[in-house]
């Protein structure tokens, strides 16, 4: 039965809230002209919330194949994050 007493929707409540934050909140957004792939413009947007999903999904289905997603989307959002930094600063 789920009710808001349930620890695992709790925690999806949790998640969802913060990728609801993340929708607003994300890298470049102060920057929004310059120029960028297409794939890392996508992946800096929307990734970082994507990610939140998923961890919600893996909690309230106490499922590992979610949380896995949700580290490779992760992952992949880190290293777009890093390689637009390094973008950024060459000269």
């Amino acid at each position: 039965m789920w009710t808001l007493a349930n620890p695992r929707l709790q925690a999806a409540i949790v998640c969802l809230v913060i990728a609801i934050v993340y929708v607003f909140i994300w890298p470049g957004r102060k920057d929004p002209d310059r120029q960028r792939p297409i794939w890392r413009k996508l992946v800096l947007r929307w990734f970082h919330s994507f990610t939140w999903i998923l961890i919600g999904a893996a909690c309230l289905l106490w499922s590992k194949t979610w949380a896995l997603a949700a580290l490779i989307v992760y992952a992949i959002f880190m290293l777009a994050t890093l390689s637009d930094r390094k973008a950024a600063n060459r000269p």
